[in-house]
């Protein structure tokens, strides 16, 4: 059976999660909410030829010795090598995965009573900011974080905005995530300063469990009281049960979890504080 006589059937389900269970403060998401958001703002090319772009890619990519599925100074390296069509080639999958997995960690979890205060962990070329924009409350701002410099100009250009319409204000500061949570103005993250960090399509590829626990003690340092976690697990990097492991070292608690469809190899996590 061929691929995309699969994937109709296997739509994203929101959390089988009863409204009226969620406070009255929280995000919560429905079904229509979801397509919704994928048909207005969401990637047009189907999953199938996203696949394919992206073998074609990689194999082209690996014939001329670029093998970007790895970790330090040689992600650096793979990512520099190519151009930002070819990064965007590659990484359309994870763009395609960003408006089915964020929105089902969200749900239940954002406040929408007040703005929210969001870091972007590689943020890449604004792929995963724009779909975090887009269920935010008014007012909310984001700062993405991100080493490449091209990568980092792209996100910079995009105007992000939310469902309502609204101007979601972003800051792209070009800098390494394992060198400190940076702030708009570039400086150090203040303690208890954030309510969400975000990662999705780089811990999981790239992280090992011993860079992935330095991210996890600035999630704890910046974090607010209330504030959580949305953070990406694969096993080309850090692995769900490592990430999980890492977590609980530094008082966290997985409160939840989501893939994109069936046969995603990388899931996001949700943490909170332990209580």
């Amino acid at each position: 059976m061929s691929l995309s006589h699969v994937l109709p059937a296997l739509t994203s389900q929101v959390p089988p999660r009863e409204a009226g269970r969620i406070p009255r403060d929280r995000l919560v998401v429905s079904q229509a909410d979801l397509a919704c958001a994928i048909a207005a703002a969401g990637p047009t090319t189907g999953l199938p030829t996203i696949i394919k772009e992206h073998a074609l890619t990689s194999l082209m990519l690996a014939c001329a010795g670029v093998r970007y599925l790895c970790q330090g100074a040689a992600v650096r390296d793979a990512y520099r090598r190519m151009t930002t069509a070819e990064f965007g080639r590659i990484n359309a999958r994870q763009a395609w995965a960003n408006w089915r997995v964020i929105p089902r960690n969200l749900h239940g979890n954002l406040r929408i009573d007040r703005p929210s205060r969001v870091l972007d962990l590689c943020c890449g070329m604004g792929d995963s900011t724009r779909a975090l924009a887009w269920w935010l409350p008014a007012g909310s701002f984001i700062v993405g974080m991100e080493l490449d410099p091209r990568f980092a100009e792209a996100a910079s250009a995009f105007r992000y905005r939310n469902r309502d319409g609204e101007i979601i204000p972003a800051s792209i500061q070009r800098t390494s995530v394992l060198e400190g949570f940076r702030d708009c103005h570039g400086t150090r993250c203040a303690d208890g300063s954030v309510d969400l960090v975000h990662a999705i399509g780089s811990i999981g590829c790239h992280f090992t469990p011993e860079q992935t626990a330095v991210i996890l003690a600035e999630c704890a340092r910046v974090l607010a009281d209330d504030g959580f976690a949305m953070l990406d697990a694969g096993r080309a990097g850090t692995s769900p049960k490592e990430l999980t492991h890492v977590a609980q070292a530094h008082g966290f608690t997985v409160i939840g979890r989501a893939r994109s469809w069936r046969f995603d190899r990388y899931e996001q996590l949700v943490l909170r504080r332990t209580a």
